[in-house]
């Protein structure tokens, strides 16, 4: 599971946004294996952040209730975190239950009623987060949706409010949110036709984001792990 906020640019570099770059994993029966070990071995040759975990299935399930919450007010709002805490009443919307705590709790109400019920910690970390974001921070699915391109709204969003309503769990701002991207999807398939599908340009390792905590040697090493 990698923790990094990157994306594809127009031009094909690849943009990193903050300076996270964590990869986590781990096998799902939370036993530790030869295999387990070589790949951090590996991940850690090329000065990435690398954590072994016993307990990756939570894991996964907190890092998609974290990306479905982010992803969702980055594209309802149609700017980074920082910026909406910066506008008129924005602070009151992403901190009182207006907007992204609302979007939040619609999200770890899902993932609790699946059985994956999220840590307190997180929780807190998430609305810390919140409210004192550290970097400029967006998702690529906002970098795709600005780029008119296809965004991941049904496999981050689309999924889980499926499994939310089967469960019986209404997430209304959720709903809004996937209802915002699918629109924007036919928008461009009406504009754009065909070239809506065109292929994305080939990644070029090309960094734009905080300095690298890895040195030049191990540059494209580095690079490639994080894709």
């Amino acid at each position: 599971m990698c923790s990094i906020a990157a994306a594809l640019s127009a031009d094909g570099a690849i943009d990193h946004f903050n300076s996270s770059h964590l990869l986590r994993f781990g096998k799902r029966d939370g036993t530790l294996s030869p295999r387990v070990a070589a790949l951090e071995a590996e991940v850690e040759s090329a000065s990435m952040d690398v954590m072994v975990s016993r307990y990756i299935v939570p894991i996964l399930w907190e890092k998609w209730v974290m990306l479905a919450c982010l992803a969702g007010m980055n594209c309802l709002m149609r700017v980074d975190l920082t910026t909406v805490l910066d506008a008129p009443g924005g602070r009151a919307l992403c901190l009182q239950r207006a907007l992204c705590l609302q979007v939040q709790d619609e999200c770890s109400a899902i993932a609790a009623a699946c059985g994956h019920p999220l840590r307190s910690q997180v929780l807190d970390d998430v609305r810390d987060f919140i409210a004192s974001p550290t970097d400029v921070f967006t998702t690529p699915m906002l970098h795709d949706l600005e780029l008119g391109r296809r965004t991941e709204a049904d496999h981050v969003i689309g999924d889980l409010l499926a499994r939310g309503g089967a469960k019986g769990v209404d997430a209304p701002l959720l709903r809004v949110a996937y209802c915002h991207l699918k629109a924007h999807e036919l928008r461009c398939r009406k504009v754009l036709g065909s070239t809506y599908h065109r292929q994305a340009p080939t990644p070029r390792l090309t960094h734009r984001g905080p300095p690298r905590p890895w040195s030049s040697g191990s540059e494209a090493s580095a690079n490639s792990t994080m894709i």
